[in-house]
């Protein structure tokens, strides 16, 4: 029963009272991925960033949105199974916003996408 616990998906539960009670609740359970925590930091001399985070458990692979200079008009950035990521196409000065969410072949378990985290490129 632990193992069913922690896989992912839909569930649905019926309960049915009986005796002194009456009727019939049915709910339903979406159990999704944990979001990634992510880390950040330039990389000394190349001026890249470099982004990383813990293996997902159940991840398929993981969803890299990025927003430059500010904290809104994220677009996917990019999609790998690694659990990091260096940035190469970055100006020094510039501010940039990471997120980063797990991804399921099943989309409707996908994690919600980690904190963002900002750093400016040197």
């Amino acid at each position: 029963m632990a193992d069913e616990v922690r896989k992912i998906g839909e569930y649905k539960v019926t309960v049915t009272f009986k005796g002194n009670y009456s009727g019939t609740v049915e709910k339903t359970f979406k159990i999704k991925l944990a979001a990634p925590k992510i880390s950040i930091s330039n990389v000394a001399s190349s001026g890249a960033i470099k982004l990383s985070w813990k293996a997902v458990e159940g991840a398929d692979r993981y969803e890299i949105q990025r927003s430059v200079g500010n904290d809104d008009n994220y677009v996917a950035y990019k999609t790998t199974t690694s659990t990091s990521f260096t940035n190469t196409a970055t100006t020094a000065g510039t501010t940039y916003y990471y997120k980063v969410k797990a991804v399921h072949e099943n989309s409707s378990a996908n994690s919600a996408y980690s904190s963002v985290d900002k750093i400016k490129a040197k």
